[in-house]
């Protein structure tokens, strides 16, 4: 199983951007922003395997994706309300886990399609819901 070069490049580049968008040092302000960048990888890894990603399926992915980035970054943003030293904590923290999470998210999307494991919009809500259970374990 090999994953499309035009996966793998979404992948990238949205880990890229997460880490960026939760290095800065404003509390809160990454998790808005994360959201649409994992949506736009998902949409960027079914284009590479010539599938679209349907309008009918993005609340849902909106939704399980928030809550997967949310729940993780909560204790690095907290550090962000400490002057100095913890904003440099809270965002190398947080850049830590919103790439982590993003490039979980993305690879195992990617090798789902890969081995046609994904037939259905549950399918892949069901793999975002089993990729925020194990994060949730670490």
């Amino acid at each position: 199983m090999t994953i499309k070069p035009k996966a793998l490049k979404a992948i990238h580049t949205a880990t890229i951007s997460a880490g960026g968008v939760a290095a800065v040092p404003i509390p809160f302000s990454d998790a808005a922003l994360l959201v649409p960048i994992q949506m736009a990888m998902i949409s960027g890894i079914y284009k590479a395997y010539g599938l679209t990603f349907t309008d009918g399926i993005k609340e849902g992915v909106t939704q399980a994706t928030l809550a997967s980035t949310i729940g993780k970054m909560l204790v690095g943003n907290a550090f962000k309300f400490i002057p100095g030293i913890g904003s440099v904590a809270g965002g190398v923290l947080n850049v830590t886990v919103a790439a982590t999470i993003t490039r979980m998210i993305g690879m195992r999307v990617a090798k789902a399609l890969d081995s046609g494991e994904l037939q259905s919009n549950n399918d892949l809500l069901e793999l975002i819901a089993t990729v925020s259970t194990v994060l949730k374990k670490k």
